[in-house]
């Protein structure tokens, strides 16, 4: 995170902030555990209420704490893009922005040859899960992201890009008569996405919605693309849940086929997501805007 202009307790507050834990945000600022320590007392002392407390090993902040920290970050943030822009010598702006996977890869290219066609930013994308996504905004890494899946909305500022469908699908060689019973897939292989995707997070809690789990499944192959799986579903090794925009060249090419489950209507929001306070918003919104005119046409 971009902390260079804050003061020394600010600075140990956002470290400990992100690593909860005073050893790894002491190694992260290249000072003594002690100090981090002293810093954060000064910190609390001088607001006059608590900030955070030790729980074992783990710092835990309260409100007070987590409102502070949202605060310094974005200070950082605005502090670091007004430094940035007074040293910048060419017209051409630095956009740093992310997209899951799912949106990077199969719907995001419009958008992405829109910005390049400007000739205004000059743009660095970034492939990754929500979560990976969630964490280089509050750092300061990226500038915004399209994420797709649940997030705190609470912590960020966001517009909705779309909604999707999630669809499970199988082989295009596979028989299917009729509607059937998510319980009969239970026996099926199924290939998942890695911890902290918006896919499997989304699939995760529509299950726990009908009472089920990952666990419920005969056999769980974890693959973290989702061209790779994709394939070896076309093949006929297992089945997946994806969102059909992710499966739509796959469809239309007859290598899978979407599986018709009773009682399953899934659609779910892909968000533009960026952090809140930002000096920045109105340009983020008018990319947001351009991004949903593009999407609708």
């Amino acid at each position: 995170m971009y902390t260079t202009l804050l003061d020394t307790k600010a600075r140990a507050f956002l470290a400990v902030w992100e690593y909860r834990s005073f050893t790894k945000a002491a190694e992260a600022l290249f000072i003594t555990q002690p100090a981090v320590s002293q810093q954060m007392h000064a910190l609390q002392q001088q607001m006059g209420t608590t900030l955070f407390v030790i729980e074992g090993r783990q710092v835990v902040f309260t409100v007070a704490g987590e409102e502070l920290a949202a605060l310094l970050a974005a200070h950082a943030r605005n502090a670091h893009a007004y430094t940035h822009a007074l040293t910048q010598r060419s017209h051409i702006e630095p956009l740093r922005f992310g997209a899951t996977r799912t949106i990077g890869e199969f719907t995001l290219e419009p958008v992405l040859s829109s910005l390049m066609e400007q000739e205004r930013y000059h743009c660095s994308l970034f492939i990754d899960n929500t979560e990976v996504l969630l964490q280089k905004i509050d750092r300061g890494e990226i500038d915004f992201a399209w994420i797709e899946g649940a997030f705190d909305k609470r912590r960020y500022e966001y517009r909705l890009y779309s909604h999707e469908r999630f669809i499970a699908i199988t082989s295009a060689e596979a028989t299917i008569e009729g509607e059937i019973s998510l319980q009969s897939l239970l026996e099926s292989r199924l290939f998942i996405r890695e911890h902290g995707s918006g896919t499997r997070a989304v699939l995760e809690g529509v299950l726990a919605d009908r009472g089920l789990s990952l666990e419920n499944f005969a056999h769980t192959t974890m693959i973290d693309n989702l061209n790779v799986i994709k394939a070896l579903v076309g093949r006929g090794l297992g089945i997946s849940f994806m969102y059909e925009a992710a499966a739509r060249q796959e469809l239309a090419g007859q290598t899978v086929q979407e599986i018709p489950i009773k009682g399953w209507h899934v659609v779910r929001e892909f968000n533009f997501v960026f952090a809140q306070g930002s000096h920045h918003r109105d340009k983020y919104l008018e990319i947001w805007e351009q991004s949903l005119a593009l999407a609708t046409t």
